[in-house]
């Protein structure tokens, strides 16, 4: 199996906020010797936590986000917008807002996260 074949497994537990399942799925692709880690094999995982009914799935999200870091991966806007949906799933709106912030003073990105937190906005 390559990425391409883990990513759309973990896509697909990932639609139903499946977390555990996604995340056995992600810790296989890291052990073969055939696939190279990527931001959307750790993506699809995020959104299934984010999704997911678990109370810390921010936290979660969290520890993917340092883990892909660790990987050497660069998280792209759409990492971090999964990690606000995760807090805003949990009515945790004043840590989705200083997370925000404190993407926007250290990100290269500003203006794409600016676009796409009013896109996320209107959902």
């Amino acid at each position: 199996p390559d990425e391409v074949l883990y990513t759309s497994v973990i896509s697909a537990y990932s639609r139903y906020g499946r977390a555990k399942e996604a995340e056995e799925i992600l810790r296989e692709a890291l052990d073969s010797p055939w696939v190279k880690p990527d931001v959307r094999l750790f993506g699809g995982v995020k959104k299934a936590w984010a999704i997911s009914d678990a109370h810390d799935a921010p936290e979660q999200c969290l520890r993917l986000l340092a883990e892909m870091k660790q990987q050497g991966l660069v998280p792209n806007v759409m990492t971090y917008i999964i990690i606000l949906e995760a807090y805003a799933n949990r009515g945790r709106a004043e840590e989705a807002e200083q997370l925000l912030r404190q993407l926007m003073d250290t990100t290269a990105m500003n203006g794409e996260v600016e676009l796409s937190v009013g896109m996320f906005n209107n959902v």
